[in-house]
């Protein structure tokens, strides 16, 4: 199938209201709850036939003339027209573009979200859901970046490119109430070469042209509510400099399997994570050398190493942060073009086994913190977000989960970082046969040998980039 990161044709004027504020940064957010600081913006939509018959739909808003350290809020109302009940969605991308459809890389502009809001109607899983909640149903944040290239024409921004999983879409139910709200920022520092960048920020849908896909199904798991950061205004939580851990666990409220799955975290502080096929049992704070303590969104641990691997050997592992691909790139020797001496967050890996479960399986996410760089931040606001592109057997249609900060989402958790009772750790390794043990045995030792700060793997790239500005009409795929 064809994907959404083509370029589109012709744009066309559109009476869809797009709005956007200014400001300087995430403290200044403020400036935008009155509706009096934004201001009007044109919306354009497009649509043409791509390779293998399949269409691209697009909307653009802009343009916009950014600057250093500048701050942008956008959001439209419906996006009437843009899709129609019972398309099917075969991918996304949600990116910041020149005027000729060039994708922008970060740096110079951070994609801090791009969610495309969709209410979703009452089903076996969850009563109806307005769009207010549903804020997910396609999205683009800026860890997505794949690649250690940047600027004007950067292959890494493929990396903000959704695709369904082959032979699957995601068929649009209320397409009339779809709508869009983002948040762009230039991360450059003022500099001689800093020149105001023109951009439009396009969300960009593929659609298949016959109904011989399979309805495919979203999941969204977050980590509950912060008890550091109660008022943070993106429902982030409170990670440390040192090595931590947080973990919760639920139940799926579906039979079903995995197809895929992703996840959005703040790379500074990501230290891994575990998806288990597992409840809270498998977790004892004692035996795996984690101490947590009331009011605090994480646990300091002792060895994360060895408490990770304790975990993989206790239950089944459904998904884990793959070490091989870079979460970060080191930039170096750009200052003059305004972009600073530093880290920024690229995608990392995520692998996922075959998973088939069951209305009421359990699972738990582990996700570990470690000061990766910044380290002079105390404390960093970060999100764990994991989303699931799944299969729902007597399913007809698509639907996706609301927040699970909602009591009546299926992913809704209460509570974090529950321990279990020391005898129940044995449980889950009774069950193992010698030689599972042990294998387990010796990966536990293998961790203890080793620091995943000294990991023989490339955890970041390091590399001075590339600053490309490719002329107007260049395709970068």
């Amino acid at each position: 199938a064809a994907i959404a990161d083509r370029f589109c044709g012709d744009w066309v004027h559109t009476d869809i209201v797009g709005k956007t504020c200014e400001h300087s940064g995430e403290e200044s957010l403020s400036e935008c709850e009155d509706e009096g600081g934004w201001t009007a913006v044109e919306v354009q939509r497009c649509s043409r036939a791509v390779s293998g018959g399949d269409l691209l739909r697009s909307v653009r808003l802009g343009p916009f003339f950014s600057v250093p350290g500048q701050w942008r809020s956008l959001m439209t109302h419906s996006l009437r027209g843009l899709l129609n009940d019972g398309d099917r969605v075969v991918s996304f991308v949600g990116a910041p573009v020149t005027e000729a459809g060039t994708r922008i890389g970060f740096p110079p502009l951070h994609v801090h979200h791009v969610h495309v809001r969709k209410p979703e109607r009452s089903g076996a899983m969850q009563p109806p859901v307005g769009r207010e909640r549903a804020s997910h149903w396609f999205e683009t944040h800026g860890d997505y970046s794949r690649g250690d290239d940047f600027g004007v024409g950067a292959r890494s921004a493929a990396g903000y490119a959704t695709r369904l999983p082959e032979g699957h879409c995601y068929v649009v139910t209320s397409a009339e109430q779809i709508d869009l709200n983002a948040e762009v920022n230039d991360v450059r520092v003022d500099a001689s070469g800093a020149s105001e960048l023109s951009y439009y920020l396009e969300a960009a849908f593929t659609l298949a042209p016959d109904a011989d896909c399979k309805p495919v199904s979203k999941f969204w798991l977050r980590r509950p509510r912060s008890r550091e950061l109660p008022t943070d205004v993106w429902e982030r939580y409170a990670a440390p400099s040192t090595d931590s851990v947080t973990w919760w666990s639920g139940k799926m409220p579906s039979s079903g399997r995995l197809l895929h799955a992703w996840l959005h975290t703040h790379r500074s502080r990501f230290g891994g994570l575990l998806l288990l096929a597992a409840g809270p049992e498998v977790v004892n704070c004692a035996a795996l050398g984690i101490t947590p303590a009331d009011g605090v969104d994480v646990a300091p641990v002792r060895n994360a190493s060895f408490a990770r691997a304790a975990l993989a050997a206790a239950a089944r592992v459904v998904c884990e942060d793959d070490a091989s691909q870079p979460n970060s790139v080191s930039l170096r020797g750009h200052g003059s073009e305004g972009v600073a001496d530093g880290d920024y967050d690229r995608r990392g890996g995520l692998s996922c086994r075959d998973w088939s479960f069951g209305v009421g399986d359990a699972w738990t996410v582990v996700a570990f913190s470690a000061a990766r760089f910044l380290p002079h931040l105390r404390v960093t606001p970060q999100h764990t977000e994991l989303w699931m592109f799944v299969d729902l057997p007597g399913v007809p249609n698509s639907t996706a989960t609301s927040s699970p900060d909602a009591p009546d989402s299926p992913f809704f958790t209460d509570e974090a970082n529950v321990c279990w009772a020391e005898t129940r750790l044995a449980a889950p390794f009774s069950r193992r046969s010698a030689a599972s043990l042990a294998l387990a045995a010796l990966l536990v030792l293998v961790a203890l040998a080793s620091s995943p700060r000294h990991s023989f793997l490339p955890w970041a790239w390091r590399t001075r980039g590339q600053y490309l500005r490719l002329p107007c009409d260049s395709g970068v795929s």
